[in-house]
């Protein structure tokens, strides 16, 4: 094997990786993991020990910061994946000009959206480690199928063991393909791979070693408790109440995923690789297609990307499972390059070569000004103007989101590798508590872990009485004996709402009985001067969703003067606050701004910047039946046939799914009554309200 190539391809995307990456992180899970990885805590279920050990022997190296090295880390493991798709290809084309197709394929792999965003980030390091250890089982059981060894199928069995310890939920579907390459033939041989396999998994030994550690998900210290982790088991009710009819859509979703990242001609080429393969390597077919055929029913079975509060269809939560895919479409893609090059005559083929090497090529360039985070400080500037205002001491509640995963870096990941004695987080750090409530707060063992920490609190979880939320709102109280109490914008605590008032970027939790006053336009202005806001408002715009739905705190922020322009009958002051705020980047919050908007213009008899308002807000929230419904009543009430035939499928489309939708039923009745000329018809009636915050 010509090892020049893979060489060349892991040096190329390593240099390109490291100069667009991120100085901090990745507003997804990133900050989690690179907490967990500094203080050798337990991630989100099931954990992921090996990412977080990786990364702890990471953030060992005396080269920059914490998240530095874990960048760099990401980096690395997604340039050995690259080099690992180029080494691969030439011993499966057995044809000439397998190098180059080698090149092709690594190169393309590692500049499709997902592989690259991987390998910014901490968060991709999840994905990456255990791609690598099923990249190597998947080479060392194709080599014991061929030579009937016993050792490579030895090593298959560790690697894939290694790899359940980092993403088990991909790593399983390639079992059966495992299992098929190289079967045990006897008892022996059975016990010998489940004892390799599970020497390999055996690093989840770490999530009960660091149960007293935090930030913690979970209570690994606990036989249950560490059963719950492995097995997710706190994300099986989201997957209970699936619609029916999602099923499909999701195994259309990961069948076309090589399409969406990689475009038409990559899609093709890996369709010819795959015909080519079936016919000269069955085996490497079988692992390539079967494995990503398992895994495309697998994540569609296994999973529910349907918000469970708002209703929201969030499809893109799934596409880094499909990293394994792409991998497999890559190398498929550079075998169809290969057979081309030579069923093609000479001067064709040259040309072909050249039009592959573009697809790469297209693949880096497309919104490069995007992918490109070396400047990227939004997700640390959003830790720091969090806790900038706070009193001290004082306590920030929050539920376990995006939204939080920051606060745990600030408080955590800064601390331990003395970047706060250069910054000055240690001064806005201390005195700061941190306590996610949703859904530890919802479980008996997030009490016992608080409990450790703050004897006291036991109490609180035994008051009779009360459900969960109940006792999170006594617990705010206790603790605002020592200082103000702080949330998150994020609260589904019904204790709560109703007296959350306006600190910045978060809320302050009033004691009951007080109501939050809306703050003055003037305080909100000195607020924002005083902010970190690089990056935010520049002509490189943000479109990651995950980072977007973090982000909503400014626009949602720059909105809060409204509520007095209301208070006051002052409807066109409070449009003009709303839409000065809605250019700040934002997603779910961004939407109920631009409902907001819509409602008031609608209220004032502006139907046309009304429906113009629900437009917007329907682009972000397709699926929303509020937006879907105030649309297609700005839409009838001003008339006219085309819009009276789009309002009236736009109120079948909501009660399709969602019958007992009130404001939809009532307005489709009144509309038909009035096309149809039926004696007096009813008045159109009012907006959809839209839920408090």
């Amino acid at each position: 094997m010509n090892r020049a190539v893979p060489a060349a391809v892991f040096i190329a995307v390593f240099a390109l990786l490291l100069q667009a990456a991120h100085p901090a992180y990745q507003l997804d899970d990133s900050p989690e993991t690179a907490a967990a990885a500094a203080n050798l805590s337990v991630q989100h279920a099931p954990g992921y020990p090996l990412t977080t050990i990786a990364g702890r022997l990471a953030i060992l190296l005396p080269a920059g910061g914490a998240y530095f090295r874990l960048n760099v880390l990401g980096a690395v493991l997604m340039a050995g994946l690259a080099a690992a798709c180029a080494a691969a290809v030439p011993s499966l084309c057995l044809v000439s000009g397998g190098a180059a197709a080698g090149a092709f394929t690594g190169l393309a792999f590692a500049f499709l959206p997902q592989a690259w965003d991987c390998g910014l980030s901490a968060k991709g390091v999840i994905y990456s480690s255990s791609m690598l250890l099923l990249f190597a089982a998947t080479g060392l059981a194709i080599r014991a199928r061929a030579t009937g060894a016993v050792r490579p199928a030895a090593l298959a069995s560790l690697a894939f063991g290694a790899a359940l310890a980092g993403h088990w939920m991909t790593a399983a579907c390639l079992l059966p393909v495992l299992l098929w390459l190289v079967p045990p033939r006897t008892g022996r041989e059975w016990a010998s791979r489940a004892f390799l396999a599970a020497l390999g998994a055996s690093m989840y030994l770490q999530l009960p070693l660091s149960a007293g550690r935090e930030p913690c998900w979970g209570d690994p210290g606990t036989w249950g408790g560490l059963l719950d982790i492995l097995t997710r088991r706190s994300f099986t009710p989201q997957v209970a109440i699936k619609p029916a009819g999602l099923l499909p859509l999701q195994l259309l979703y990961g069948l076309f995923a090589p399409l969406r990242e990689g475009g038409l001609a990559f899609l093709l080429l890996a369709f010819a690789g795959i015909a080519v393969l079936w016919r000269t390597r069955r085996a490497a077919a079988v692992a390539l297609a079967g494995g990503s055929a398992v895994l495309i029913a697998a994540v569609a079975l296994s999973t529910n990307p349907v918000h469970v509060v708002n209703g929201d269809l969030i499809l893109w939560l799934l596409d880094r499972f499909y990293l394994p895919i792409l991998a497999a479409s890559a190398m498929a893609a550079g075998v169809g390059l290969a057979r081309m090059r030579v069923a093609l005559p000479p001067a064709t083929s040259r040309a072909a070569l050249v039009a592959a090497a573009l697809i790469p090529a297209a693949l880096l360039a497309r919104d490069m000004s995007l992918r490109d985070h070396s400047r990227d400080y939004v997700g640390h500037d959003y830790s720091r103007n969090i806790v900038a205002p706070l009193a001290k001491p004082a306590t920030i509640l929050a539920e376990a989101d995006y939204q939080c995963f920051p606060l745990e870096a600030l408080l955590g990941v800064d601390k331990v590798n003395g970047v706060d004695k250069v910054n000055g987080l240690d001064d806005e750090a201390r005195g700061r508590m941190l306590v996610v409530t949703n859904p530890f707060l919802r479980r008996d063992w997030g009490w016992r872990r608080l409990a450790r920490v703050l004897p006291w609190t036991a109490e609180v979880a035994r008051t009779p009485g009360m459900n969960w939320d109940q006792r999170v709102g006594v617990l705010a109280e206790r603790f605002r004996s020592s200082g103000p109490v702080y949330h998150l914008p994020m609260c589904t605590n019904p204790a709560f709402m109703g007296r959350m008032e306006y600190h910045g970027l978060i809320y302050e939790v009033l004691p009951p009985g007080m109501r939050p006053k809306p703050p003055s336009p003037e305080s909100v202005s000195a607020l924002f001067r005083r902010l970190r806001l690089r990056g935010l408002l520049s002509d490189r715009p943000l479109r990651d969703p995950a980072a977007l739905s973090v982000l909503d705190a400014y626009p949602m922020a720059a909105a809060a003067p409204a509520a007095g322009a209301l208070a006051r009958r002052d409807r066109n002051g409070a449009v003009a606050i709303l839409r000065a705020a809605l250019p700040w980047p934002g997603h779910f919050g961004r939407a109920m701004l631009l409902l907001s908007t819509g409602r008031m213009l609608a209220e004032s008899g502006r139907y046309g910047e009304a429906e113009a308002a629900f437009r917007e807000a329907c682009g972000i929230r397709p699926y929303d039946p509020d937006s879907v419904a105030n649309l297609a009543t700005a839409r009838a009430a001003q008339g006219g046939a085309e819009r009276n035939a789009a309002a009236m499928a736009a109120f079948r489309w909501v009660l399709r799914r969602y019958p007992n939708h009130a404001i939809a039923r009532a307005n489709l009745v009144s509309l038909e009554a009035r096309l149809a000329g039926i004696g007096r018809p009813s008045p159109m009636q009012g907006l959809v309200p839209l839920p408090r915050r």
